[in-house]
C-alpha cells in the first residue's frame, strides 16, 4: 500500500477479497479505465491493459505469487528495461492474466469532479466508480497532481480531505492523550 492512502474500512476486507486460488488482486488503473481510446499497451509492454491495475494498493496470496512467478524471474524482469512505471509496470507485466480485479472501493482515485471530466469518455466505468465512492475502502490520493495531497494544503475542500484531515487531528489527539 502506498504512503498516500487513507484506509476507511476493517483491512481484512481488503484480504477477504483473494480467493486461495488468486495471486494478485489490484483495482484497475484509473487512467486506462476512464480513457478507453488511448491504449497503452504497447507502452507499457502488455498485449492489452484489460487487467492493467495501479500497484498503490494491490493485495497478494504470498504462496501463488512465488509458484507463479519465482524471485529470479522477478529480477530478471526488473533488470530486462526501465519501465514507466517501475514496480506496477513489473506487476502487470510479470502476473498478467493472473490478476484478479478488486472492487473500484479499494483503491478510489477520482473525486466527483474527475469523474464529471471523464463520463463522457467512459461512462459505464465512470457510473460503476461513482457507485462506489460513497462507501470507500481505501482513499489513494494519487489523481497525478489533478488535486494536491491534502497535507500539502490547510483547507479542506473535498469530503476526502475532511475525512484525511479528521483522521489526522484524531491520530494527533490520541498522541496528545497517551503522552499525559
Amino acid at each position: 500500500m502506498d504512503n498516500d492512502t487513507l484506509v476507511t474500512t476493517d483491512i481484512n476486507d481488503l484480504f477477504d477479497q483473494l480467493d486461495v486460488k488468486d495471486t494478485l488482486g489490484g483495482v484497475l488503473d484509473y487512467e486506462d479505465a476512464t480513457h478507453p481510446e488511448h491504449n497503452r499497451a504497447k507502452e507499457f509492454f502488455l498485449p492489452d491493459t484489460k487487467q492493467y491495475i495501479n500497484s498503490g494498493v494491490f493485495v497478494t496470496n504470498v504462496a501463488a505469487y512465488r509458484d507463479l512467478v519465482s524471485s529470479d524471474k522477478m529480477i530478471e524482469l526488473i533488470n530486462e528495461r526501465n519501465y514507466p512505471y517501475g514496480d506496477q509496470s513489473i506487476l502487470n507485466i510479470a502476473f498478467y492474466n493472473h490478476i484478479h480485479l478488486l472492487p473500484w472501493r479499494f483503491n478510489l482515485q477520482y473525486g466527483e469532479r474527475l469523474l464529471k471530466k471523464y463520463e463522457a469518455l467512459a461512462p459505464k466505468r465512470i457510473a460503476e466508480i461513482r457507485g462506489q465512492l460513497n462507501q470507500p475502502g481505501i482513499i489513494h490520493f494519487a489523481a497525478n497532481g489533478y488535486f494536491p495531497y491534502p497535507w500539502g494544503k490547510f483547507t479542506a475542500e473535498t469530503k476526502w480531505e475532511r475525512l484525511w484531515w479528521g483522521t489526522f487531528l484524531d491520530i494527533k489527539q490520541r498522541q496528545l492523550t497517551a503522552s499525559n
